[in-house]
């Protein structure tokens, strides 16, 4: 049997890097263009997303097979979730929705 605590905790690793939720939650809505990625993220959070910090994040949600790089079309390529990423996008939603039915509970 696996190690559930340890599957767990890797999960909450690749998700606790900076700009990673915001990645997921945006290509969940459809694949992006870097520059329309980082726009979409600076608007929803309010702050700005560095290119070094974006990249860095997209390279590591692209290692753990939950972006890839894909071409959509002539000389445009996009990012876009895989199967995976698109599993871990339905369960932060999930999570999300568990958060604000409990946000009252939870602390600061």
């Amino acid at each position: 049997m696996p190690n559930v605590p340890q599957a767990i905790r890797g999960v909450l690793d690749v998700i606790r890097l900076r700009w990673s939720v915001e990645i997921l939650v945006v290509l969940g809505e459809g694949p992006q263009r870097y520059t329309d990625l980082q726009l979409a993220i600076t608007i929803t959070s309010g702050q700005p997303v560095y290119n070094r910090t974006l990249t860095d994040s997209l390279r590591l949600l692209e290692g753990n097979g939950l972006v890839e790089h894909a071409p959509a079309h002539v000389d445009v390529s996009a990012y876009q979730l895989t199967e995976a990423g698109r599993e871990l996008r339905e369960l932060l939603d999930d999570l999300r929705g568990w958060g604000e039915r409990h946000r009252t509970d939870l602390g600061p």
